[in-house]
């Protein structure tokens, strides 16, 4: 396996894939996210689990975006902790995260029912559009066994992987092989950004739910972190 190491962090081991200790801080916080984009669909998609163990809840959220199909959104920030250790269950959702092998493969599986957003400005304003199944059972691979970076209080890697497998959106059954990364974080996450995350973040038309994603030529960005950016096909 090659080491993608640098002189400012340390080699991650195989115990940072496993869930962690969890500090003292009431911010603290563990993240897993799965970002693939394939460019034969035109499509890019996204998963992320975060874990607040200090809350005793986890928020779960997924989305699809395709041209010319309207933007898919599965979301809820009202799960209980994980299990068994990464499988979460809520109402129209069960989603499991499950590490094959340390650092070089992991299987993400969901079933879920979503909403249609057209436009996708509409996951700021209630979420309101149509009911679709959305379900992915993707598998993320990587041979390179990343760096360990540590941001102040929040410690995490990333890793580019090759993504292939499959995805239910709708009606429409898609086989999946293109490019993606896979990150992980932990630590005393943000609390401004936790808070403009929060169910206390409403307006006249609902909460105003950050987790918007499009595609610009071919680069996917998500809304709630502007600095995930993935080149389809790349």
């Amino acid at each position: 396996m090659v080491i993608d190491a640098d002189a400012d962090a340390d080699v991650a081991t195989a115990a940072d894939e496993r869930r962690h200790l969890v500090g003292s801080s009431p911010w603290w916080g563990e993240t897993w996210g799965f970002d693939v984009a394939d460019a034969a669909h035109d499509m890019a998609a996204f998963v992320e689990l975060t874990v607040h163990p200090r809350r005793r809840t986890c928020w779960f959220v997924a989305a699809v975006r395709r041209a010319g199909h309207p933007y898919v959104l599965c979301r809820d920030q009202d799960l209980g902790p994980p299990a068994d250790p990464l499988e979460v269950r809520g109402t129209a959702l069960w989603s499991h995260l499950i590490c094959e092998k340390w650092f070089e493969h992991w299987t993400v599986a969901m079933e879920a029912f979503a909403v249609a957003l057209d436009p996708p400005s509409d996951a700021w304003h209630g979420e309101r559009g149509d009911r679709v199944g959305l379900a992915f059972d993707l598998e993320w691979e990587s041979a390179v066994l990343p760096s360990l970076h540590r941001d102040g209080a929040v410690s995490g890697y990333e890793l580019q992987c090759t993504v292939h497998g499959t995805m239910q959106v709708g009606d429409d059954a898609l086989n999946i092989a293109g490019t993606g990364r896979r990150t992980h974080r932990w630590g005393a996450l943000d609390p401004d950004w936790l808070q403009a995350t929060s169910p206390a973040d409403a307006s006249p038309d609902g909460p105003t739910w950050p987790w918007s994603i499009h595609l610009e030529d071919g680069l996917l960005r998500l809304s709630h972190a502007p600095e995930r950016d993935l080149h389809a096909g790349a």
